[in-house]
């Protein structure tokens, strides 16, 4: 159920669903179930754009994965130290520390190789390294991330939407002015909710220039660089009254946030069995 709401980008509701099944993980006393909640749970703030109670969330999974030889796993696809360093990536990029968010990356790539598993290399370069080496402005980094990919072949459509996503993205940004522009309002509007409506933009011969768009649904993560391409798009149609239109959300978004879009507090689930929490998932 949670992965059904991420998938379709309803992540208050993933929230929701990840803060019982924290609840039933922790009355059952399973440490993987425990670190798995974490993890989701820091996959919802962050695209919920509660940046700092992610970063907690998924330090203390990767506390636990490094702190152990053999850390306790659920099978779900990727083991809890490539799943934390790429997210964390993505959390220390967004609360400003570039250098560490860098880093990080580093080590979740040395963690994919050393786990020999080809989902957990594409996951890293799909969900962390396309996206820094973007925000870097370090295009041959990205477009090698894409190559490697590319070479693992995975044949998972996820991957291979992801894959075509960040091509369509380089492309642009290699382009003159109108491309890097589409390009900056595509970029952060990735989401696996949208994925296949990128994947059809860019198979066209032509892109048309965006209009203004505010609406990210449930993924604020992104949403302060989704209003700054805004304002560069209405001064791109050189629209009247572009700053004054644009002032009033700039300044609201000076303010960090720092509060979950809903309670955080859990609440013990009534009328379901433990097997039934745990399908939460």
């Amino acid at each position: 159920m949670w992965a059904a709401r991420r998938g379709r980008g309803q992540y208050r509701e993933a929230l929701a669903l990840a803060i019982r099944y924290e609840a039933v993980a922790r009355s059952a006393g399973d440490q993987a179930f425990v670190l798995l909640a974490d993890r989701i749970l820091g996959l919802s703030h962050h695209f919920l754009g509660n940046q700092g109670l992610a970063r907690q969330h998924t330090e203390q999974v990767r506390r636990v994965a490094r702190g152990s030889e053999n850390p306790p796993n659920t099978e779900f696809q990727l083991s809890p130290e490539v799943a934390a360093a790429s997210l964390l990536t993505r959390i220390l990029w967004l609360q400003g520390f570039p250098d560490q968010a860098l880093a990080m990356l580093g080590g979740a790539i040395d963690a994919a190789q050393r786990s020999g598993h080809r989902f957990s290399m594409s996951y890293v370069l799909t969900f962390a390294g396309c996206p820094a080496s973007v925000w870097t402005g370090n295009l041959s980094e990205t477009q090698k991330y894409i190559n490697m990919i590319t070479d693992l072949d995975l044949g998972n459509e996820v991957i291979d939407h992801l894959t075509q996503w960040w091509s369509l993205v380089l492309r642009l940004l290699q382009g003159d002015e109108r491309d890097v522009l589409i390009a900056s309002y595509i970029e952060p509007r990735v989401d696996l909710s949208t994925l296949s409506e990128i994947v059809v933009l860019g198979s066209g011969s032509t892109i048309t220039m965006p209009s203004p768009n505010d609406e990210v649904g449930d993924a604020l993560w992104s949403l302060p660089e989704v209003l700054r391409v805004n304002a560069e798009l209405l001064l791109w149609r050189d629209a009247p009254g572009a700053c004054l239109r644009t002032a009033p959300r700039a300044e609201s978004i000076r303010k960090p946030l720092t509060k979950p879009a809903i309670p955080i507090e859990p609440t013990e689930p009534q009328g379901s069995t433990l097997s039934d929490d745990f399908r939460i998932i």
